[in-house]
């Protein structure tokens, strides 16, 4: 009569750790930072022309 429980136990659990080896790994979503090269070559040229420029939404680049 012990036998048949101790292998749906061992049936179990065996099914529980294969679950967690399975388990997908997170995904990083990419950061983002200001992208200084872009700004500055855009206020250079804005400079030659006259114009002011003001940044609402600055260039971002992705970083992996």
């Amino acid at each position: 009569m012990k036998k048949p429980g101790f292998a749906v136990l061992m049936g179990a659990a065996l099914i529980v750790a294969a679950g967690c080896s399975i388990t997908p790994v997170e995904k990083r979503t990419p950061a983002y930072e200001l992208d200084y090269e872009r700004m500055a070559l855009i206020e250079h040229v804005a400079n030659k022309r006259g114009v002011r420029i003001i940044w609402v939404n600055a260039p971002t680049r992705t970083i992996l």
